[in-house]
């Protein structure tokens, strides 16, 4: 894929002129990790869930740390999953809040959905955040889905993502890798993003580790949302491996811990990386 170069963006005025999305780990935000957290269990009856998480990005230069914590609360049940979510991010000496609504419906045996609407009116977050995804379940232990990403901006520009996943389940291990690819642009930017979980015969305890590389919106990421044209936004190369870990703590809690290295390019520096470490902790309980 070729790199289109950014504009060269003074030193003094950048943090002004670009905010921070970063979706942490599970993520709560949208995408992989929450996707991954709620495939089907067996049908249990209708349970109330509670939770907490937050993530801290901490970079090599450049940038200070970064903060992100969330907090939901939902229903658990045969009809599938359902959370109210409420994310406030700190970076760059600005606080921003971030609501959304996330759902994990079960349509039939081996058949459900993903669907996310997010709401922000701070620079930090985009303006709207909407994710649709179907999943099927297949012979061999393969699981097969199709979905979309929608960001839309404050200046009215939105970037559109085609994505999906495939999966392979195999005694107490899942393997899954999932693409990414922007369709409103001049050029289509492609990244990607492989897993492995290890499961502890349980179906929520787990040890995970995942790689990726391009630039996907929907990892732990730094991308332009003021200041650069819309085109430019998924052109920043970076790499990205991490591995994490899910345990009870009692029959009721569940923890767990994610840490990740990433290599970004910079937005105003093209050719130039920096280094960010996160870390990502997270707590659910069962009401």
């Amino acid at each position: 894929m070729d790199f289109q170069r950014r504009p060269n963006v003074g030193i003094s005025g950048r943090i002004m002129r670009f905010a921070v999305l970063m979706t942490i780990a599970q993520l709560t935000v949208n995408g992989l990790h929450a996707q991954e957290g709620e495939w089907p269990l067996p049908a249990k009856p209708v349970h109330s869930v509670a939770g907490a998480e937050y993530g801290i990005d901490a970079f090599d230069r450049i940038y200070g740390p970064m903060h992100l914590a969330t907090a939901y609360g939902g229903t658990r049940g045969p009809a599938g999953t359902f959370y109210g979510k409420f994310h406030v991010a700190s970076r760059f000496r600005q606080t921003g809040a971030q609501a959304e609504a996330e759902a994990y419906p079960i349509f039939s045996r081996g058949s459900y959905g993903y669907a996310a609407y997010a709401y922000s009116g701070s620079p930090l977050f985009p303006r709207h955040r909407v994710g649709i995804e179907a999943y099927q379940a297949f012979e061999w232990s393969i699981e097969g889905s199709m979905g979309v990403r929608l960001f839309a901006f404050d200046d009215r520009r939105t970037i559109t993502l085609l994505t999906g996943s495939a999966s392979l389940y195999s005694g107490n291990f899942l393997i899954s890798a999932r693409p990414y690819v922007t369709v409103n642009v001049p050029e289509s930017a492609w990244s990607f993003v492989a897993s492995g979980r290890y499961y502890f015969g349980e179906a929520e305890e787990y040890v995970s580790v995942r790689i990726g590389a391009g630039f996907a919106p929907d990892e732990r990421s730094i991308q332009s949302n003021t200041g650069f044209p819309g085109k430019q936004i998924f052109y920043l190369q970076s790499q990205t491996g991490g591995s994490g870990i899910q345990f009870e703590i009692t029959r009721k809690v569940l923890a767990g811990i994610q840490v990740d290295l990433t290599r970004q390019e910079l937005s105003f520096l093209p050719g130039s990386f920096v280094l960010d470490v996160s870390a990502h902790t997270s707590i659910r309980v069962i009401l």
